[in-house]
């Protein structure tokens, strides 16, 4: 499959594939002459607004490039329901690797598929929000829009 562009609350995205499974999805600044793949975005913008789960479409986690370690984090990270949250911490144990904090922070920050593995999700263990691959500031918008203010952790 060729790259298809997307739209989503952040950005506009590039979509990569790989034996037509969605392997990168790259921040770019422009939607001139890319693909608009109807199908994708109609995925992304179900997703976003909590409509399906991470784990309703067809994700391929070994199809990504990255280490064990870093795809156990990932798959560990589509269990974080739509409007919930956790931190690096309660991903480092949720893996049985309780030591690797700053492991987990580096495997969200690597997430080729931010969005579809939602690493937003995950804060720091104060309830603060933390780093973000696109910054603190889209990362405090995926949480808004799924309705981040009406729970606890509201630390910016």
């Amino acid at each position: 499959m060729k790259p298809s562009f997307i739209k989503t609350p952040i950005g506009n995205f590039l979509a990569h594939f790989k034996d037509r499974y969605l392997i990168k999805l790259e921040l770019v600044n422009s939607d001139k002459k890319l693909f608009l793949d109807q199908n994708l975005q109609e995925t992304i913008n179900q997703l976003t607004k909590g409509k399906i789960s991470v784990n309703e479409l067809p994700l391929n986690i070994n199809k990504l490039e990255g280490t064990e370690f870093q795809k156990k984090v990932w798959k560990s990270l589509t269990k974080i329901k739509y409007g919930e949250t956790s931190s690096y911490k309660e991903v480092a144990v949720s893996i049985n690797n309780p030591s690797a904090v700053r492991a987990v922070g580096s495997a969200c920050r690597l997430n080729p598929i931010p969005l579809i593995i939602p690493c937003h999700r995950v804060l720091r263990t104060d309830g603060s929000i933390g780093k973000y691959a696109f910054g603190k500031k889209n990362k405090y918008k995926l949480l808004k829009l799924e309705s981040y203010e009406s729970r606890n952790r509201n630390k910016k």
